[in-house]
């Protein structure tokens, strides 16, 4: 009588962050390489408007883990010329908008037209798509920069 031993296999590693296969559209290139500089302790970015803040970010965790607690946005207002227009925003740009008195930084998932823009935004650590679509005066920042 031959009796055949099973293989018991490790256990597969778990990973804190959760596998899928979604591709998550990038923001576009709005700050460009040749506008970029750093000398010995200054970094310099030609040709953002006089109006850009730099913002800290809140604990919420729905843009984790690119943008987390104690990281800071490079954010512009939103301008009447390129490429800070709400007519430049397309699908994968980070921007802030207003709901009430509540800011929220996430990514455009969708835009389409109906009696001009409308946007629909999702945290990319959130399991769906924000309730509702937000036209151009909900909009306030474009998120142009990360900094960790």
């Amino acid at each position: 009588m031959c009796f055949l031993k099973k293989k018991v296999e490790p256990p597969k590693p778990v990973s804190p962050y959760p596998t899928t296969t979604e591709e998550i559209p990038s923001p576009r290139d709005i700050i460009k390489y040749a506008d970029m500089s750093v000398t010995r302790d200054t970094l310099v970015i030609r040709g953002l408007p006089t109006d850009t803040i730099i913002a800290d970010i809140a604990d919420t965790n729905s843009l984790d883990p690119l943008i987390d607690i104690g990281h800071n946005c490079i954010l512009v207002p939103f301008q009447d010329y390129a490429p800070y227009r709400h007519a430049d925003l397309e699908v994968g740009d980070l921007a802030v908008f207003q709901v009430g008195t509540k800011l929220t930084s996430h990514r455009i998932i969708e835009i389409r037209e109906d009696n001009g823009r409308l946007y629909r935004f999702r945290g990319d650590n959130t399991g769906s798509a924000d309730p509702y679509l937000l036209r151009d005066q909900h909009l306030k920042y474009l998120i142009v920069g990360i900094i960790y």
